[in-house]
């Protein structure tokens, strides 16, 4: 998960392919790579709501490369499935 300083959600879109990705995709931070992957960044609260279920172990925050070299902040989590949480699994 990479992060551009500061949040990619908190940034105003900038004139050329950042804007152009912005109003594309609908969102800053989404960008389409070479071969054809469309990527996107998330501010770090949002590993927070997707791993809500799951019980936290252990946070880092690195220093990363992106793709076009600039230096970026990424977050490393380890988390594990709750003792106390059953899956929902719907019957037919």
């Amino acid at each position: 998960a990479l992060r551009q300083r500061p949040a990619p959600t908190d940034r105003p879109a900038q004139p050329g392919p950042v804007r152009q990705s912005a109003e594309r995709y609908g969102t800053y931070g989404v960008f389409k790579t070479a071969d054809g992957a469309v990527c996107r960044h998330h501010p770090s609260g949002w590993f927070t709501t997707l791993l809500a279920e799951l019980d936290p172990i252990a946070t880092r925050h690195i220093t990363v490369p992106t793709m076009n070299g600039q230096e970026s902040e990424g977050i490393q989590l380890l988390t594990r499935k709750s003792p106390h949480h059953h899956a929902h699994i719907p019957t037919s």
